[in-house]
């Protein structure tokens, strides 16, 4: 019979903001939450400190992967080589980028033996 008399009082405090979320004439804004899952728990959640510069880096970055943008090709479209009379573009699908693939599994003899395989093929 407490437990009741609790819930009808907290819903008689509450009447006005229970009401208001259910009118359809005011939306609700999920901002509060995606900054709060999408930036501020990876910058908050690891102590280290940050300079402005960097941070708004860092940002853009998070923005980029969020949005599954190929933050790689992002970074390679900003590298420009000059050959000759044009310009050389890269993307990553001409170059090898296998050194940097993650290992099922890890130990001191394979990175040597990979090292030895590339050095045998070339």
């Amino acid at each position: 019979m407490e437990i009741i008399k609790e819930k009808s009082n907290y819903i008689k405090r509450h009447w006005r903001a229970i009401q208001g979320a259910h009118n359809p004439k005011i939306p609700g804004c999920s901002m509060e939450g995606h900054i709060s899952h999408n930036l501020a728990s990876i910058f908050s959640s690891r102590p280290k400190a940050y300079t402005e510069k960097n941070l708004i880096k860092y940002a853009n970055l998070r923005n980029l992967f969020l949005n599954n943008v190929d933050i790689l090709n992002v970074y390679l479209d900003t590298l420009h080589f000059e050959k000759e009379d044009n310009v050389l573009e890269i993307k990553k699908e001409v170059l090898d980028f296998s050194m940097f693939a993650s290992k099922t599994s890890y130990d001191k003899s394979s990175t040597s033996n990979w090292v030895k395989g590339l050095i045998s093929k070339n």
